[in-house]
């Protein structure tokens, strides 16, 4: 064929044929000659490589077998790789960028005997065409043709980076997601993967964009020389990709490997992207490995995480990981700012509630509670602000108050009912009005002359409706008057009266060995130191209680020394010392006694004591939090210091033996550990010799006698009672479940007034239920703060459910807080009681868990004793104990000195047994008509049907709170034991029957007694009074009836359980009443309430009303707050 022939031909296939420009067309060897045989050839390269013009296209054709070598014996075939239309400049270019990528992996297959084939062409083809800038090892990789790395040609070119993507072999593998393709190229030998790419992406970097963790372990597993923290350019690292992946298992890898969470130059750190991405395992893992991550800023706005939270699971989980609450962002704004702004109460809530700060200001000035007021907050944030302290009189920097800011403007000015509750509850805490010249102000802050001069109606609010206490005026006004009539000099005198002829017989009973049915107790004639009071009085004007009532006469009554009819001191009866009587010294002399204070004494004890080489004493390891509310004064250490939770002591101290003789008739019962004879004890004569027992009491008991528990040693320690400089500063807490919060608001007002924590306020606390719990956990050193927080944190926890409510977390609080094994003679320093029911009888007693020995208790010990020796002497022959005397008389005479001698011992022991049975019946140890003389204590005890009270010294603390906390209907019984609340849920008067018990143990050992400087009675609020419309209760007749009867029963059930639980009304007029006939002073603070709330009230909303309702009323009785707060100094 002529060649116009064959270009005619080639033209008319071309015309008459669709071209497919990318096709990899194979072609045997003979099809190939026939094919392009006539066509113009322009470009060869190695005889392999050909580039022909076809009619209007050009076509590259590559045969692998042209040089004669076979392919693993296959038939040669040749290949139409392209067919380009264009220009010829244009077509060459793309001939020998085919020719750059193929021809080194054409050489791969020929030296490492691999086969080439039609698939791989057109792959080979694809990736020239789209990715301009790979080469062979490129492409290699991403075909995952690993085995032409080993060839040269390809290897040589396994590091290059392609000029457009940036992308290396390593890279092109990791980015297609071949874990097999990584594996083989991070085992070659000259793999270089710690460049950055354009992007300064590392490959890091890149595994992590498409969170592959498999890749991500092999990079970190063999590339030793990656830099697990590197930055990309945006500032980036790594852990910065993982987390806006929200990859766990690559984060904990990287942390692993060392990665750092506080590295970046980016705008925000790992941390900052997983809380907005709400992943709340991002952020356990991060803390986990770095804390200190908690509280970073970013580097914008200087945002910390808890900044930018918008999930609550996140919000409580920083919470717990100890996020600073109160830290700034470049605003000066903390987060408790932000989330009033945006008006969201339930965060609001839990940032108080977990230690947030209400009083921190912004750049401006503002507080969060000017915030809320600027913002329209709910009435319901407002009043979690004020609850948790926040301070209603601040002023922000243009000197404006919350109330000016809630009222200013009165074009735009919108009124609400959440508005005028606001205004009311700010009026009611005495936020004053703007003073005058204050721009914008309204008749709800304008000063009132300049209101007047503009004729305007002054507004201060809308009160909520409230159920008046009929009761309240004229009760306070009696307390006002018993109060003032009281005398504030402190002379214990005050407290007794002069002796009069039946106690004088009391006194020779005493000395006779009798005690008389009824008994008073009356302290010795000496003066206190009144300087502490007076000195705090002169600081301060007169209020206007004491004012008011200062015309009325005070008590001022004298007692005299407690002696017998001849004028004698009653020392015929020896008595061992005991840490409950032995205040002054050991002597019973009657010189005036000078209270001071603990500190002095404790000091100056450990300056006399001469020791200059004190042990030791190692203190467990306390955790420490990222965060601590600045307003928290918790200290664990307190609770180990004062209270001497187990130390490591030389155990050579532990092996001191006592050496006790005495003449008292105490000594012939071994058996009994409550009697030991400590006056001969080395340490307790330097204590006499030095004076201190004014406000130091050794515990006989506790002297030398160590138990062992585990590999730590529990030393007990002589207890040291605190007592104050003008004699017992009693607390009493009434129960009341969540009603608790009150009790905590009105000690925290004590505390503020005093200036001093409640445990250095008082010596004697007694509490009941919620009362109990909070007054143990004040004595083992929780700060009211905490106390407040706890109940708001653990109410949704323990009342969840129906009822009853099980009892495993609240049980699990109080071994949180107390612990498992710490028992109730552990808490020293301060005397507490805690009440409860003993229900395995009827009718049930009442019951108190003590960290002190029940005075009661003593006593009956002393009687029995003293009994036990009237008994042996009465039949005694009076003759063999006075043999000189029986020598000189007749028989008859001796015989009648017997039978008179006899009786009189009858008599007596007749009176000691009457009041031995009374003190077994008062404790349960009798039943029925058991009241024969005849029956000793053991012979009770041994026929006593029900199970010994457990001893105060083996009863763990959560257990004494669980059980005064156990209400019927409400949690089951701990065991025989239900809620005090049942028998004494206001345990003042129980309060003061222990002390006085104290004080008539005092003087049976003719002691001078404790006086008492002040009762202070906390109740949880006075409910409101609601009608009641029937309580009778009868057989109905008809349904009409039915319905009545049934309503008469809820209701009389109701005054039932109200009458068992009661806490105001006559049992605190009964309390007062008794410490004004002793001239004591006696404090009941309990707010009225406008709603009735629950034991179990799990609304906060209702409880934070209650707290704000607590603060009105504290605002209102200042004057007692200060004088009460006097009075404990």
């Amino acid at each position: 064929m002529t060649s116009f022939g064959k270009y005619v031909s080639n033209f008319v296939k071309t015309a008459v044929s669709s071209i497919s420009p990318n096709k990899v067309i194979p072609y045997t060897l003979s099809q190939y000659e026939s094919e392009y045989e006539d066509c113009e050839q322009l470009l060869q390269q190695k005889s392999i490589y050909y580039f022909y013009k076809v009619a209007n296209h050009f076509d590259m054709v590559y045969l692998p077998g042209s040089d004669g070598i076979p392919i693993n014996g296959e038939t040669v075939y040749a290949y139409s790789l392209f067919r380009f239309q264009g220009e010829q400049e244009a077509g060459v270019a793309v001939f020998l960028r085919h020719i750059e990528v193929l021809d080194p992996l054409h050489l791969a297959c020929m030296n490492m005997n691999l086969s080439i084939d039609r698939t791989h062409l057109e792959k080979i083809n694809a990736y020239c065409r789209n990715q301009c800038g790979w080469s062979a090892a490129h492409v290699a990789a991403a075909m995952s043709w690993r085995e032409v790395f080993l060839s040269e040609s390809v290897n040589r070119l396994l590091n290059e980076y392609d000029p457009f993507s940036g992308l290396t072999p390593l890279r092109v593998a990791i980015k297609e997601n071949d874990e097999e393709t990584v594996r083989f190229l991070v085992a070659l030998d000259n793999i270089k993967a710690s460049e950055k790419d354009e992007d300064g992406n590392t490959v890091l970097h890149l595994a992590l964009g498409n969170t592959s963790v498999k890749i991500l372990s092999l990079l970190l597993d063999n590339l030793q020389s990656l830099d697990v923290n590197a930055l990309n350019n945006k500032g980036e690292s790594p852990l910065h990709i993982a987390c806006r992946n929200n990859s766990m298992e690559c984060i904990e890898k990287l942390l692993k490997a060392g990665g750092d969470p506080m590295i970046g130059e980016f705008e925000s750190f790992p941390i900052h992207i997983a809380v907005n991405n709400d992943s709340l395992e991002c952020v356990n893992l991060l803390c986990t490995y770095c804390p200190n991550c908690i509280n970073l800023p970013d580097l914008i706005n200087h945002n910390t995480p808890i900044h930018l939270v918008h999930n609550s699971k996140i919000f409580g989980r920083l919470f717990v990981l100890g996020a600073n609450l109160d830290a700034r962002n470049d605003l000066g704004l903390t987060i408790l700012h932000m989330k009033v702004r945006d008006n969201n109460f339930e965060d609001v809530l839990a940032l108080l509630v977990h230690g947030a700060d209400p009083n921190l200001r912004d750049n401006s000035g503002a507080t969060p509670l000017h915030y809320a007021m600027t913002y329209n907050a709910s009435i319901h944030t407002i009043r979690a602000l004020l609850a948790f302290e926040a301070d209603p009189y601040a002023l922000n920097n243009s000197q404006h108050s919350c109330r000016h800011l809630l009222c200013c403007n009165a074009d735009s000015y919108i009124p609400s009912p959440d508005r005028d509750l606001a205004l009311y509850t700010l009026d009611a805490l005495g936020v004053s009005r703007c003073p005058p010249g204050t721009l914008n102000c309204t008749e709800g802050c304008m000063d009132l002359e300049c209101a007047e001069q503009r004729n305007l109606t002054v507004f201060n609010g809308t009160p909520p409706e409230v159920v008046p206490h009929f009761a309240d005026v004229a009760r306070e006004s009696i307390e006002e008057i018993l109060l003032s009539t009281t005398s504030f000099d402190f002379n214990p005198s005050q407290q007794t009266s002069q002796m009069t002829q039946s106690q004088a017989m009391f006194n020779n009973d005493l000395s006779n060995g009798m005690i008389p049915h009824s008994y008073s107790c009356h302290s010795e004639n000496h003066d206190v130191n009144k300087n502490n009071i007076k000195q705090r009085n002169s600081r301060k004007n007169i209020s206007k209680l004491q004012r008011r009532y200062s015309h009325i006469p005070k008590f001022h009554q004298q007692t005299e020394p407690l002696t017998n009819g001849n004028n004698v001191h009653l020392a015929s009866f020896s008595i061992p010392s005991d840490s409950e009587v032995e205040l002054t010294s050991n002597s019973h002399s009657t010189e005036q006694l000078n209270y001071t204070k603990f500190t002095d004494v404790t000091n100056n004890s450990q300056q006399s004591s001469g020791d200059t080489n004190p042990k030791k004493v190692h203190l467990p390891p306390e955790v420490t939090f990222n965060f601590k509310p600045t307003k928290c004064v918790c200290d664990r250490s307190v609770f180990v210091k004062h209270n001497g939770i187990p130390m490591d002591l030389d155990t050579s101290s532990m092996t001191t033996t006592t050496n006790c003789t005495t003449a008292s008739t105490l000594d012939t019962i071994p058996t009994n550990p409550d009697i030991v004879d400590i006056s001969k004890n080395k340490d307790f004569d330097k204590f006499i010799n030095h004076n201190r027992l004014s406000d130091l009491n050794t515990d006989d008991d506790d002297h030398n006698n160590c138990n062992f528990t585990g590999n730590q040693h529990r030393v007990k320690k002589p207890k040291k009672w605190k007592i104050g400089p003008n004699g017992l500063r009693v607390l009493s807490l009434d129960g009341g479940g969540m009603r608790g919060l009150v009790i905590v608001q009105l000690l925290r007002a004590l505390e503020i007034a005093s200036g001093k924590k409640i445990t250095e306020l008082f010596d004697w606390i007694i509490g009941t239920s919620t009362g109990a719990a909070i007054s143990l956990f004040i004595i083992s050193g929780k700060c009211l703060h905490c106390c407040r927080t706890l109940l708001f944190r653990f109410k949704d926890l323990i009342f969840c459910g129906k009822r009853p409510y099980p009892p495993e977390p609240l049980e699990m609080l109080m071994r949180d807080e107390f612990g498992d094994n710490t028992v109730m003679t552990d808490l020293k320093t301060i005397r507490v009681a805690v009440t409860t029911l003993v229900s395995d009888r009827c009718p049930p007693i009442l019951h108190m868990f003590r960290n002190y020995k029940s005075p009661r208790t003593r006593i009956q010990q002393i009687l029995e004793a003293r009994q036990s020796g009237l008994k042996s002497s009465v039949y005694q022959p009076t003759h063999k104990r006075n043999n000189g005397l029986a020598h000189h008389r007749s028989i008859s005479s001796v015989s009648e000195l017997d039978r008179e001698t006899q009786s009189s011992k009858s008599s007596t022991l007749s009176t000691s047994q009457s009041i031995l049975n009374f003190f077994s019946n008062a404790q349960g140890l009798l039943i029925g008509s058991e009241t024969s003389t005849n029956l000793s204590t053991s012979d009770t005890e041994l026929n006593n049907p029900f199970e010994k009270m457990p001893s105060d010294n083996e009863h763990p603390i959560w257990k004494a709170a669980r059980a005064s906390s156990a209400a019927p209907t409400y949690f089951r019984p701990c065991g025989r034991f239900l809620d005090g609340g049942l028998i004494s849920n206001n345990p003042t008067l129980d309060v003061l029957t222990e002390i006085q018990e104290l004080q008539l143990l005092q003087r049976l050992k003719n002691k001078p007694i404790t006086p008492i400087a002040a009762v202070v009675s906390l109740g949880t609020g006075r409910l409101p009074v609601m009608p009641v419309e029937t309580v009778d209760v009868f057989r109905p007749q008809n349904i009409m009836e039915t319905y009545r009867s049934v309503r008469g029963f809820g209701f009389l059930g109701r005054i039932l359980v109200e009458i068992a639980t009661m806490s105001d009304g006559r049992v605190v007029d009964r309390a007062s009443a008794w410490c004004g006939s002793l001239g004591v002073p006696f404090f009941r603070l309990s707010p009225p309430l406008s709603t009735d709330i629950r034991l179990d009230s799990t609304d906060s909303k209702e409880l934070l009303l209650m707290i704000v309702e607590t603060q009105t009323y504290l605002r209102r009785v200042h004057e007692r707050i200060e004088l009460l707060a006097s009075l404990l100094q």
